[in-house]
């Protein structure tokens, strides 16, 4: 009795501000816990002084209750008419009373180190919230509505610690978060982009643009600027986009998913100076061109037929291994200069049956990996620059025409030989490919074989 008597007359004066009971362990018997040694069962103790009980509240503007093995928080705290920094860090609790959010100036609030394991709901209904901290707990989701309410006074928010996957979305729509951090929890292990994990202001922008399209209906999604390394398949699976800004990025390569963005009329990529895919002559021509050629990657993939005519190439995308069974692929009319000498050994081309690199003025080498496509029926490359074509082509018995017309250049096949058709070219070819590793010489006026020593075959070639 007279220790309620003495807290109660204590908290009846109005000029107090500041109450700590962190750590409270005296012989008072206040003791905010007690241990039952034998069973191991932890008591609070009543709460004389808190929110709610006979004591003034109104004047008290910081609370702190840290490292008691608190439970549970009383209600009452409507009361708390100037309570503006709450810590109840350290200590065992699984949930908030609703009061809470009746606080009418409340500004600060600690949590840490508490085992919470669902997100407190009376949390998103505080406005006047700038500083949240709940670091260390057993999080793993915040919902879809989180601190929405607060969306114009959280300045700061701590989530270290906690084993979230994802955030939500609605987290971008907190304009005025100045700081966010996420360090020490699994969210390297979702969806979210691992360079936008690193700079959390980045990441808020980011949700934002994601929770206009899934939340608002919008058909536009502005990334500028954000320090990307790969447009994220969450957006790329947003086909209902008609506008996609990925300006001053570091991405290197466009997905060939994007293709399947058949609404995307609007496609920003200056200052994405490391963008090799498209080729960034390409994608510098404007949006048409480079959706255009989005979708033409991404039909390869269901036709089987790889369609990059007239396109203004003038080198090949470098990820084109990873299309799946091409069979026929077009690369005529563009300014291409050089087709990749690992082309032939690609797993996507090994059932190609069809080539057309014709109308490329500066082509004028064809690689020796062709011959690794053992199914090429029809090889056009007319109107080249052609020089010479490699021997080892000869070794393509399924080859059944070869157009090397208009390559004014040639002088290896002969012309004499390339008039006589696909059997003298192949007869050619093969001997072609003896000679060069030293054994024989080839006469081609007559396709008879000559033999010579191989210094006089060697020197003879050059």
């Amino acid at each position: 009795g007279s220790d309620v008597e003495f807290w109660t007359a204590h908290f009846l004066r109005n000029d107090i501000t500041m109450v700590s009971l962190s750590g409270l362990k005296d012989e008072s018997g206040l003791d905010e816990l007690e241990s039952d040694e034998e069973s191991g069962e932890i008591h609070p103790l009543p709460w004389i002084c808190a929110p709610g009980s006979l004591c003034d509240w109104s004047s008290i503007t910081e609370l702190k209750i840290e490292k008691v093995g608190l439970t549970s928080a009383p209600e009452g705290w409507e009361g708390c008419l100037s309570l503006t920094n709450l810590y109840l860090n350290d200590n065992r609790l699984t949930g908030l009373p609703n009061s809470l959010s009746q606080a009418p100036v409340l500004e600060n609030l600690v949590l840490d180190c508490n085992p919470l394991v669902d997100w407190p709901d009376v949390i998103n209904d505080m406005q006047t919230l700038c500083v949240l901290s709940i670091k260390k707990c057993k999080i793993g989701n915040l919902g879809n509505n989180v601190l929405l309410s607060s969306s114009a006074s959280l300045r700061m928010l701590h989530l270290d610690g906690n084993p979230l996957k994802m955030l939500p979305y609605c987290l971008g729509e907190l304009k005025s978060l100045q700081s966010l951090s996420i360090e020490d929890t699994l969210l390297h292990e979702g969806s979210l982009p691992p360079e936008l994990v690193q700079r959390p202001l980045n990441l808020i922008k980011y949700l934002g643009q994601l929770h206009g399209v899934v939340g608002q209906g919008n058909a536009s999604v502005i990334l500028d600027g954000l320090g990307l390394q790969d447009v994220p398949m969450t957006v790329v699976t947003m086909t209902q986009l008609t506008s996609l800004d990925l300006r001053n990025n570091a991405i290197t390569c466009l997905p060939i998913r994007m293709g399947f963005m058949t609404n995307l009329e609007i496609l920003l990529l200056d200052g994405c100076e490391e963008l090799h895919t498209p080729p960034q002559h390409l994608w510098k021509q404007g949006s048409k061109a480079t959706v255009e050629f989005l979708q033409r990657m991404v039909s390869a993939n269901e036709t089987k037929g790889l369609w990059l005519q007239s396109m203004q190439l003038t080198s090949l995308p470098p990820d084109l291994h990873i299309l799946n069974g091409v069979r026929v692929m077009d690369l005529s009319n563009n300014d291409i200069s050089e087709i990749p000498a690992e082309l032939g050994a690609w797993d996507a081309f090994q059932g190609l049956e069809e080539l057309d690199v014709s109308h490329n003025p500066r082509l004028s080498i064809l690689p020796r990996s062709l011959a690794n496509i053992w199914h090429l029926r029809i090889l056009r490359a007319t109107h080249c620059d052609i020089r010479r074509l490699p021997p080892q082509i000869g070794a393509l018995q399924s080859l059944v025409e070869l157009h090397l017309d208009s390559n004014v250049k040639l002088s290896q096949p002969p012309v004499e030989i390339v008039s006589r058709g696909i059997g003298a070219i192949r007869v050619w070819c093969n001997q072609l490919c003896r000679v060069e590793c030293g054994v024989e010489v080839l006469d081609a006026s007559n396709l008879r074989l000559r033999k010579f020593n191989t210094n006089e075959v060697l020197k003879g070639s050059t």
